[in-house]
Formats: C-alpha cells, sequence, structure tokens
C-alpha cells in the first residue's frame, strides 16, 4: 500500500454505509482521514471509528463545502508524507484491489489523476463508452473514486474552495490540464456510484425503447426522474457562470452558456416547486458574476 492514504468527506452518513465503506478501504491503505464537515449523528460515527486502527477524523463539523474538505484531506495527507490520496465520497465502496490496480499507473507521464470507470446502475440509459485499451487519458472525472498525486494537487492550488459544492471535480480537472498534467481512466476498474437522487419512471422501459430506436439520448433520459434541489441548482447556475468568467478563453461545453441554459430549462420541467428553481437560478447568476479574478 506504499504512502497511500484515502480520504472522505462526512455529512450526516448512513452508519450502515459507512461501515460498509471504511471495511472495504482500511485494507488498502495506510490511513483513512474523514473530514466532519457536519455530523448529527457524531456519537455513532466515532464509536464505529473504534472498529479500526488506521482511521482519522479531522475537522470540527462546520459545514465548509466539499472543496474546503477536499483540501484539507489533501494537507493532512501531506503533513503525514502520503504520496497518493484516494478521494470518496461517504457512500462509495470501493472494490478488493482497487487501490492496487489504480496506483499500477501511478508512474505514468505526468499523471495528476487517476481514476476508475464510474457506473450507476440505476441510470440504464446510460453505456460507458471507453477504447480496448487498459487505460486512457479523459478529460474529466468525478472526486470519488479519484487517485490523486498530493503534491501535484498541491502545487496547481489545490480545489477552488469558492465553489463549495457543483463542479468542484470538473474545474480541478480542468486546472490540471491546463497545467501540463494528465486524468487517466483505468479501464479495468469499476466503481458503482450513485449520481444523484434517481427514481425510476413508470414509463421506464418505453423510454428507453423509443430512445434506441430513435437514438435519441434526451428520450432515454425520461426513464428516470431526478430530484430537483434548489440549493443544488443555486450553487449549479452559480459556479458555471463563475467558471465562465475564471476561464474566459475556455472552450469547455462543462459550464457554457449552452449548458447553464439547457441545465436551467431541464431543472425547472423536472422539478415541483418551480418558483424556488427559478430563484435559485437568478441568485445564482447574480452572485456567479461576482468573480473578480483574485481565486485559484
Amino acid at each position: 500500500m506504499e504512502s497511500y492514504a484515502a480520504g472522505i468527506v462526512l455529512y450526516n452518513p448512513d452508519i450502515t454505509r459507512l461501515k460498509e465503506n471504511l471495511d472495504a478501504v482500511t485494507p488498502q491503505v495506510k490511513k483513512v482521514y474523514c473530514f466532519n464537515n457536519g455530523l448529527k449523528n457524531a456519537g455513532c460515527v466515532k464509536q464505529l471509528f473504534n472498529n479500526y486502527n488506521n482511521v482519522y477524523l479531522i475537522g470540527k463539523g462546520k459545514n465548509l463545502g466539499i472543496a474546503t474538505a477536499l483540501n484539507e484531506l489533501v494537507k493532512q495527507a501531506d503533513q503525514d508524507k502520503m504520496e497518493w490520496l484516494l478521494t470518496l465520497d461517504q457512500d462509495s465502496v470501493v472494490c478488493d484491489g482497487m487501490v492496487e490496480s489504480l496506483a499500477s499507473l501511478k508512474n505514468e507521464e505526468n499523471a495528476a489523476i487517476i481514476c476508475p470507470i464510474i457506473e450507476d446502475v440505476r441510470r440504464k440509459n446510460e453505456k460507458i463508452v471507453c477504447t480496448s485499451d487498459t487505460h486512457e487519458d479523459i478529460k474529466f472525472c468525478i472526486t470519488s473514486g479519484s487517485f490523486m498525486n498530493v503534491k501535484k494537487t498541491i502545487k496547481i492550488g489545490g480545489f477552488d474552495d469558492w465553489l463549495f459544492i457543483g463542479l468542484v471535480d470538473d474545474e480541478i480537472c480542468y486546472r490540471a490540464r491546463i497545467n501540463g498534467y494528465r486524468i487517466i481512466r483505468n479501464n479495468n476498474v469499476v466503481l458503482n456510484h450513485e449520481l444523484g437522487n434517481l427514481t425510476p419512471s413508470k414509463l421506464e422501459r418505453f423510454y428507453l425503447k423509443v430512445g434506441d430506436l430513435l437514438h435519441n439520448e434526451g428520450i432515454k433520459k425520461l426513464s428516470y426522474k431526478r430530484e430537483v434541489s434548489p440549493m443544488r441548482l443555486y450553487y449549479a447556475t452559480r459556479n458555471m457562470v463563475y467558471l465562465n468568467k475564471k476561464y474566459p478563453d475556455s472552450l469547455e461545453t462543462t459550464w457554457s452558456n449552452k449548458r447553464i441554459i439547457k441545465n436551467s430549462i431541464s431543472s425547472v420541467l423536472r422539478g415541483k416547486n418551480k418558483y424556488k428553481l427559478i430563484r435559485a437560478i437568478v441568485l445564482g447568476m447574480v452572485n456567479g458574476k461576482k468573480y473578480r479574478g483574485t481565486r485559484k
């Protein structure tokens, strides 16, 4: 396991799922850092941690956002002279040998982030597309399951604290690439991870079949219903506007004006409380424009 650590951001976790997470990852790394971003069940979490000799709780319990929490995990790993950090969501459970498999690519030239294939079994419309190679360079990856080089992450400035939540992973991947580093996906490793709150549509099979016949991904997406949170929508909108200003010459579609419009329309159409969603979009656009070029 060499100088490998794992970092998990905790926010009122489900104890049973967290135990599964820790049982899977603790044998694969030297240390597991858990950042307290808010724990209503702190007593249960601390009691669980007593079952492990390499799990450490850091942070004071204030919700600082995902970006700052990740920076604290990176900082702790650096202080303990860990070379690589596996970042995980609190409900992500790694497979046996995952860290070793990701680490097999650590000597690739300019490798900054090594990630697995992410599969959400609920999203039946999405097919994983990858090359026949054992690994390949990609543009973006999510933070959960990412094996990050600690020194290189610090060198490019770490995560952008102002983002709080939303596009935190996209932004650091983009910044890594424009600084000459690579994001490499190991196509032999799969992490099952739930992306968002989804429920199957009553017409799930119908939408999937029609979408296949018409080769239309938009129709396929109707096979599930996505819960739209006004808070999440606010940060998504704010951060896309912010990143447009931060990287004015970027051609990335992840935070393009087209993406902002498309995300806003689809969220309002799918969501229940349309007034709150529209208000979140407007506030996000207003606050996103406050960027003045002083942040990393």
